[in-house]
This record gives structure tokens, sequence and C-alpha cells, in this order.
């Protein structure tokens, strides 16, 4: 997971408006009041931390990996399909090349 890549929905304590945290972000959008990013990091550390002990985000890692498997095993399937259907049409040309002879 990137957590630079996320976003949380948050509540300025000066301005008690709602803004978008990012984790670049270095001040209130709406008031302007600084924030210091060694905390607005562990914001996003934290976050990241309880999702991966989630126990909802482990099924959705393990899921995933077994879409993925799944994709591989169809494009496998597939090919033999491709192969067993391409099979007739080649020993057909090649017995109308051998009766040439």
């Amino acid at each position: 997971m990137d957590v630079e890549k996320k976003t949380l929905k948050m509540k300025c304590e000066s301005c008690e408006n709602d803004f978008i945290l990012t984790f670049h972000t270095v001040k209130c959008p709406k008031c302007g009041i600084a924030f210091n990013t060694d905390e607005v990091h562990e914001i996003f550390y934290n976050y990241e931390s309880r999702l991966a002990n989630s126990k909802l985000y482990q099924h959705s890692q393990r899921m995933q990996k077994s879409g993925e498997r799944l994709e591989k095993t169809g494009e496998t399937i597939s090919q033999i399909g491709c192969l067993l259907f391409m099979l007739p049409i080649g020993l057909l040309c090649l017995w109308f090349i051998i009766s040439m002879f």
C-alpha cells in the first residue's frame, strides 16, 4: 500500500471545516493553519498499520491473489482451447498437402 497516494477526510481543529488530508498536506486549505508534517505522516502510518492488521483487508488480499491465479488459469485454458480448435484444421491442411503427392 502506498500511503502517499491515500487521502483521508478530516476536520480542522481550528476552523472546524472538513477537508481532504493527503500525505503531503502542510496547512489547512480553509483557514491556513500550519500542520506539523511529522504528525500528518504519523496519521497515515497509523492508518496503514490499522488497515494492514484488519482481518477484512487480509481476506481481500487473499481474494485478490486467488483472482490473479484464476485469471492465469483461464488464460491457460483459453490457449489450450485455441490449440484444440486449430489442431484439426492443421491436420486437415497437412492431409491435403500429403494427398497432393
